[in-house]
């Protein structure tokens, strides 16, 4: 977060200017929790393409949104929810 506002300053740019953070997969995950967790630095928003955001299968507490998504999806279709499938 100290970076922006001295690449700012040293290159002459104003300091209201404003900073997108983009990336994507695991950089878009970082770009979007870089806009989360320092809004006033990057106050222009965050493009984070193809990023998992929504946690891992193996985090704790477990955060898998995704794997609750498709499974929905699937049992909305006609498919079986799997338990043990992530």
């Amino acid at each position: 977060a100290l970076l922006v506002p001295q690449l700012k300053h040293r290159l002459g740019i104003d300091p209201e200017a404003p900073v997108v953070a983009f990336g994507g997969s695991y950089g878009g995950m970082l770009a979007a929790w870089f806009r989360t967790r320092y809004p006033h630095v990057c106050n222009a928003g965050a493009v984070a393409g193809s990023a998992p955001v929504w946690g891992f299968a193996s985090s704790y507490p477990p955060l898998d949104g995704a794997s609750a998504a498709i499974s929905q999806g699937v049992e909305t279709a006609g498919g079986e929810h799997d338990q043990q499938c992530w």
